[in-house]
């Protein structure tokens, strides 16, 4: 008989897909698997109470516990507190050109170069280098101005193709145009709108457009978007309004 009972203890105890324990009175303590936050498994739950009543020779049918249910992982989204902003300083940026295009994007982002050829690159006719990359409200931008509000000169308004924008230099047009998005600022927030970009606001004048990152694109906040970067702050970091304010400058 003891030999019996021996055997059905080592029987419930390799029962139930996770480790239990007994009490005093041979019964099994039960418990439920807690669920884990952000796509964790959850705690395997001890094994439930027995299941039954006591049978022949005062034995029962041992219960079986059902191990923690993991929690659901969510992605594809900026989350609170995070930023979809591309860059904080000008060493997040690299400056990429061939013939096609001058564009300032991240270090180690994929780019596709066009296989045109040409006597001098879209850079080199702008009379850009490494040096003039930039990062402002936190993109990837090349520092070249945009915003003919500074124009004091008495020069044509150069002809831009859709997207871009004429090139200043010196208070005056320097006669090349640049897409808007690469452009350190621009004269209105309707130069952005008719690239079909974000326009970001700064207390001090400055108007950048910027992209919308896919991460954002349900929550365009200022705060998801990294619109204001160090040492400017979000006036309303859940606002779809990019205002941008320093409180140091």
């Amino acid at each position: 008989m003891r030999g019996w009972l021996l055997s059905l203890g080592i029987l419930v105890t390799g029962c139930g897909g996770s480790v239990s324990r007994l009490d005093d009175a041979g019964a099994e303590t039960g418990g439920q698997g807690g669920a884990a936050t952000g796509g964790g498994g959850g705690t395997a739950g001890r094994l439930g109470p027995p299941v039954g009543g006591t049978g022949t020779a005062g034995t029962g049918t041992a219960g079986t516990g059902t191990a923690g249910t993991g929690g659901t992982a969510q992605g594809g989204s900026a989350g609170a507190g995070q930023s979809a902003a591309e860059c904080l300083t000008a060493d997040d940026c690299v400056l990429m050109a061939d013939c096609c295009s001058c564009v300032s994007i991240p270090r180690d982002s994929p780019y596709g170069q066009c296989d045109a050829a040409c006597a001098e690159t879209a850079c080199e006719a702008l009379g850009v280098d490494q040096g003039d990359v930039g990062c402002s409200a936190g993109r990837c931008v090349i520092a070249r101005s945009c915003d003919q509000r500074e124009v004091v000169c008495f020069a044509a308004v150069p002809e831009c193709p859709h997207g871009q924008a004429p090139v200043v230099a010196n208070r005056c047009y320097t006669g090349r145009c640049m897409p808007v998005s690469e452009c350190s600022g621009v004269s209105s927030c309707d130069v952005c709108e008719s690239a079909g970009l974000s326009c970001v606001r700064h207390d001090t004048g400055f108007i950048m457009c910027i992209d919308t990152p896919a991460a954002c694109e349900a929550n365009p906040t200022c705060s998801c978007m990294g619109a204001c970067t160090a040492p400017s702050l979000c006036g309303d970091p859940e606002s779809e309004e990019l205002e941008c304010y320093c409180p140091v400058c």
